[in-house]
């Protein structure tokens, strides 16, 4: 079942196991539409995600579920990103791991989005990437071992708010290059 904040008409389910309206996020978010809940269960997902309008995407817990490229395996992933998000507005990311792909999270000229309680592991490049991005809040954000980058890197991403946040084991824990608050 969904959280009890949201009601029976507001969300849509995503359990890898069965039982839910969906067993791959990416396939609720296509049936999802503008300021729709997508609540995922536990487990883990070997998928890229594609987000193209306004909606919360909330998992069960941050380290119970599991979002990877499928490179991560040997699959033909590893230059994907886990999550990208663009040119939309109103994206809230909430209680995922995101591992294994070219970047955790990449957002390109998204506005008024909320990512909280997220982990990014093992990314080839960025765990979080906010490309030409504005007022968006990063909150309780944890960026461990992205290989060849940032835990955070904010490019062109003006008015962007980071609180309660760690970075280790990155390049840089946080890169901010032509971005102001």
């Amino acid at each position: 079942t969904a959280p009890d904040f949201l009601g029976e008409d507001d969300w849509i389910t995503v359990d890898d196991d069965g039982g839910a309206d969906h067993e791959k996020i990416q396939d609720a978010m296509d049936a999802s539409g503008p300021g729709d809940h997508i609540f995922v269960h536990d487990g883990n997902y070997s998928e890229t995600l594609t987000v193209n309008h306004g909606i919360t995407l909330e998992g069960e817990s941050q380290a119970g579920v599991q979002v990877e490229s499928p490179g991560a395996n040997g699959g033909s992933g590893e230059d994907v990103d886990v999550i990208l998000v663009k040119k939309t507005s109103n994206v809230n990311i909430v209680n995922l791991t995101l591992s294994h792909g070219e970047a955790g999270l990449h957002m390109i000229e998204c506005q008024n989005c909320t990512i909280k309680n997220v982990t990014t592991l093992d990314n080839n490049r960025n765990g979080i990437w906010l490309n030409m991005s504005e007022n968006c809040v990063l909150e309780g954000v944890t960026s461990e071992d992205n290989n060849l980058g940032n835990g955070i890197h904010l490019l062109k991403s003006n008015y962007t708010t980071v609180l309660d946040s760690g970075m280790y084991g990155n390049h840089y824990g946080m890169l901010i290059t032509e971005s102001w608050h």
